[in-house]
C-alpha cells in the first residue's frame, strides 16, 4: 500500500501552506485518512522535518494502529490525533500561523 497519489498531495499541500505562512519550520502537521478494502490507513507528514524540503519519500503511511507501513522516519508526534480524528475527516491539518511574511 503505498498511496503515491495521497502522498505527492501531502508534499503539496504542505509546500501551499509554507509558502502562505501557514507553518515555520517543524510546526504543523498534515495526515490524509485513505479507507482501501475495509482496512484504514493514514498518510502522515514526518516528526521534526522542515516542510520546504520535505519531498515523497519522506511521508509515511501508517494503519489504523499507527505502525509505520511505508516510510523510514518516525511520524509526526500528534499521529494519535490524526488515528482518532472523525471518520467523516479525510483531511486533517494541524498547523500554527506565523505572523505573515515572517519564519
Amino acid at each position: 500500500m503505498n498511496l503515491i497519489k495521497e502522498r505527492h498531495q501531502i508534499v503539496d499541500m504542505s509546500l501551499k501552506m509554507y509558502t502562505e505562512y501557514l507553518i515555520v519550520g517543524t510546526w504543523g502537521n498534515l495526515s490524509i485518512r485513505v479507507s482501501h478494502d475495509g482496512q484504514e490507513f493514514f498518510v502522515v507528514t514526518p516528526s521534526g522535518m522542515e516542510y520546504e524540503t520535505t519531498t515523497m519519500d519522506d511521508i509515511l503511511v501508517v494503519d489504523s494502529e499507527g505502525k509505520t507501513l511505508v516510510g523510514k522516519r518516525r511520524p509526526t508526534s500528534e499521529l494519535k490525533m490524526h488515528l482518532i480524528s472523525t471518520e467523516d475527516a479525510a483531511l486533517m491539518m494541524d498547523y500554527y500561523k506565523t505572523q505573515y511574511g515572517q519564519r
